[in-house]
């Protein structure tokens, strides 16, 4: 499963690798809000510093954040819905981020992991 989004600070400037300490994905099984024990992985593996298209992204700007999760791994229940919540944690006092949180209910995509 592949998760973009273009995720900005409060200032509306686009979040880039140094501007962020860490990240720290939740994942929650809903309606039961069962937490599933989450994968690890680095801001460099997730955060572009410039823009990006493709992966099937069709908004109009491109995205900042990508990350593949593997669904089989952490999402093994294909009939249920799944609470995403990335919070990102930022370098300083700088722009406070929000956590970027998404229900997904798994769907295979042709050609992607």
């Amino acid at each position: 499963m592949i998760v973009l989004a273009r995720v900005e600070g409060n200032d509306a400037v686009n979040i880039t690798q140094a501007t962020l300490d860490g990240i720290v994905l939740y994942i929650t099984k809903l309606p039961s809000k069962a937490v599933i024990v989450p994968p690890t992985f680095t801001v460099a593996a997730v955060i572009f510093d410039t823009l990006q298209t493709g992966f099937g992204w069709t908004g109009e700007e491109g995205y900042n954040f990508r990350h593949l999760l593997d669904g089989n791994t952490y999402i093994q229940d294909p009939e249920s819905v799944y609470a995403l919540e990335y919070e990102l944690t930022p370098v300083s006092s700088g722009p406070v981020i929000r956590s970027l949180v998404v229900k997904v209910k798994p769907q295979p995509l042709a050609g992607v992991p």
